[in-house]
Order: C-alpha cells, then structure tokens, then sequence
C-alpha cells in the first residue's frame, strides 16, 4: 500500500512509425509491404506484449518483446490499397495498455487542373489527363494563369463539388465557366466521372483563381 502511494503506477508510453509512411495516394496505387517500428519505454511494470494493428484487427504480435522497452519491428507483408490506419499498442505485466497514435493512409482518385487550347470547349480524356495532376483530399485548391488565348480548367473527381469559383479581386466567376461531365479512366483501370469546369479562351498574366469546394 505504501509502495503504490510512493511510487504510483504509471503505463509505459509508446511512439510508432512506418516505412512506406502513411499519406494520400492515387487510387490504383498498391503497397505491398510495410514495416512497423514501435518504440517503447517502460514505466512501472516490464513489457509483456507488444502488438500491430490495422484499423482495429491486430495483424502483428511480439509476445515476448524487450521487458524494459525499447524498439520492436514487425513487416506487414499483405497489400494496402485502400483506406485504413496502421498502429501499434503495449501491454505490460499488469495488463495496462497503450495505444500509439497511427499512420493514415488515404487512397484518392487524382485533381487535374490547368488550362486548355482554345479549341477544347468539350475536353477529352487524354486532354483533361494533361492537365497538372493533383493527388490531394478533397479542398479548396489555387492555381494561378499565366496564359495566352486559353482556357482555364479544373476537372474534379467522383465526389468534389465546386461551391465557388473566385478571382484574384475576389469576384464570384463561377458562372463564366461552363460544368461538363467526362468519364475519366483511373490508375485502377475504372472509368470514373469527372466534373469539369472551362472558362471562355482568355489571356491573363498571374491570374490567381480559388477553386471553393
């Protein structure tokens, strides 16, 4: 009794990473392994497990880690190619445990934007796929023209909508642009339908526009 007053019980702490690291990725793209470092100090009590999780379904486990912490690793050898979280937890010898914080990984159909010939009023595929690509989570995205008789364009994949299109004096052009819908095919070989927005041909010199989704 007087020990757990003097020296009260403290869980052990816990850090993790990975390689390849969590992030955004195009749709289409597959990792095929990871490996998992978790970093472990110990507090009150040894270290009796230490265990790897994606989502929450332990896919990894070192039943007899370092008693008194430190780094255990462990190789994911399954494919990701969609949307989860990879984590780590500790358990000591008193059944106290610790969930690390974890790597996002966020798999995303690719932004394209940029401009077009005069001529494109009813862009293809292959002129939309040549547009600037953007593999980014759903946002407000900037672009900045510096064009000569073209066409300003951004194209937005399955689920973006645009609420605003503005320009660099802060004007509502959204109106100015005319809203098509193109079927785009994928890195994962589906054609997917893009929402894509042109503008009348214009020539303009660090013409900042924002793309409000």
């Amino acid at each position: 009794m007087l020990d757990d007053i003097l020296y009260p019980y403290t869980k052990p702490t816990i850090s993790f990473s990975a390689s390849p690291a969590g992030g955004v990725r195009e749709k289409g793209t597959t990792l095929e392994e990871i490996v998992l470092t978790a970093n472990i100090t110990k507090k009150s009590e040894n270290i009796k497990k230490v265990e790897f999780l994606k989502d929450s379904a332990v896919i990894g486990t070192i039943d007899a880690p370092k008693a008194g912490g430190g780094t255990e690793t462990y190789t994911y050898e399954q494919p990701i190619n969609a949307n989860c979280q990879l984590k780590a937890r500790v358990t000591d010898a008193k059944d106290g445990t610790v969930d690390s914080s974890a790597q996002s990984y966020t798999f995303v159909y690719p932004l394209y934007i940029g401009s077009l010939d005069a001529s494109a009023s009813s862009p293809t595929q292959d002129q939309i796929k040549a547009l600037e690509k953007k593999v980014v989570t759903k946002g407000t995205q900037k672009y900045t023209y510096t064009i000569d008789n073209k066409r300003m364009c951004i194209a937005c994949p399955p689920g973006w909508t645009l609420s605003k299109i503005v320009d660099p004096n802060g004007f509502d052009v959204t109106s100015s642009f005319a809203k098509k819908t193109v079927s785009v095919t994928g890195l994962d070989g589906t054609a997917q339908s893009y929402t894509v927005y042109v503008s009348e041909p214009t020539t303009q010199s660090g013409f900042a526009v924002t793309f409000n989704v």
